[in-house]
């Protein structure tokens, strides 16, 4: 359903913000974002199963290789571009999403969720079976996307900004809530600018 209107910057049109009404809808578009994720991954099969490994096993050089590959090759101009209607952030964010519901089967995973003192971008918690408690292996993961700002001299500082707002509002408290001990939690910085990505 339409949940704001505005009219379009070349005047010829209007810009539009939806919200996704009921859970039918919002299974469509999951599996509408899991299609073209996958079409983008086509090449080589293996991508998406690569950077969730990589991401659950805490290998950011993998994931950032991995994003930056894709961004190189698949981002257009107006993706990459920082519009302020249109954020850069909302790109990678929704890009990470889809890549990450092929977990979801064994995840629960959330965007955009209120914890601690804010609203995280992505959470991903692992789901126990009714016979099977948490191991050693089991990692949690929050996720925060940033774009560099004109202060930032390089993406080390955007990503630890986006590290810093985890810690800053607790945005692992739902986590710890699900019964994830802290230490089996994993903390992520996404940095972009245009189609450059650190993680």
């Amino acid at each position: 359903k339409t949940v704001d209107k505005q009219r379009a910057q070349n005047k010829i049109g209007y810009i539009y913000k939806v919200q996704i009404p009921n859970r039918e809808i919002r299974i469509y578009f999951e599996k509408l974002v899991e299609e073209w994720i996958s079409e983008c991954f086509k090449p080589d099969g293996q991508t998406l199963s690569l950077f969730c490994s990589a991401l659950l096993a805490g290998d950011t050089e993998k994931m950032t290789a991995i994003l930056s590959e894709l961004a190189q090759s698949a981002m257009g101009e107006a993706d990459a571009a920082n519009n302020p209607k249109q954020p850069a952030e909302n790109f990678y964010h929704a890009l990470v999403l889809g890549i990450v519901l092929n977990l979801k089967d064994s995840y629960l995973i959330r965007s955009n969720m209120p914890s601690g003192t804010g609203r995280y971008d992505l959470t991903l918690i692992p789901k126990l079976k009714e016979n099977r408690p948490l191991t050693k292996k089991d990692y949690a993961c929050c996720l925060e996307f940033k774009v560099k700002t004109e202060e930032e001299k390089n993406l080390v500082q955007t990503v630890q900004r986006a590290l810093k707002q985890i810690e800053e509002k607790n945005y692992i408290q739902s986590i710890l809530d699900a019964g994830v001990p802290r230490e089996q939690i994993r903390c992520y910085g996404f940095g972009f600018h245009g189609r450059e990505v650190l993680v």
